[in-house]
């Protein structure tokens, strides 16, 4: 499992061990859960549910923000694979490099409902059509409230 770093009221943190973690993107706070080769676990979502309702005050069982990434050297092939997921109603926030620079991330949105068990299942269907568009990694998800106007 890669490495992040994240910050969070400017203090800059290392993910631990497990992947989990909470960040702020754009200005809210986001629970991330990042994939190792074997992929997340139906066991794992259900600690990050758990997680989410002991420490934050989000509608977890209500419509939320989630956010996925795929990676790969290749921009073109992520490009391919954002406009099938555009197409398909997710929200493609961009591809952009790496931390490292070592590679490519893409970054797309959808406002879903999920339990632990349909987020299983997407993380299983996104990495299936991650093999099928030729891309290196889903690379795992993101959540954070859906903002309210």
């Amino acid at each position: 499992m890669k490495r992040l770093l994240f910050t969070i009221l400017g203090i800059v943190l290392i993910a631990p061990p497990s992947g989990a973690y909470l960040r702020n993107v754009r200005g809210r706070a986001r629970h991330i859960q990042q994939a190792d080769k074997a992929g997340i676990t139906l066991k794992q979502l259900e600690e990050m549910f758990a997680k989410m309702r002991a420490e934050t005050n989000w509608d977890i069982d209500g419509e939320m923000v989630w956010g996925y990434f795929f990676t790969d050297p290749n921009r073109s092939k992520l490009d391919r694979l954002a406009g099938h997921l555009g197409r398909n109603g997710y929200h493609v926030l961009g591809i952009h490099d790496a931390d490292d620079k070592s590679t490519q991330v893409l970054h797309v949105e959808r406002i879903e409902r999920h339990t632990p068990k349909t987020l299983h299942q997407r993380n299983t269907d996104l990495s299936k059509l991650a093999k099928q568009f030729g891309v290196e990694s889903y690379d795992g998800m993101d959540v954070g409230p859906v903002k309210k106007n």
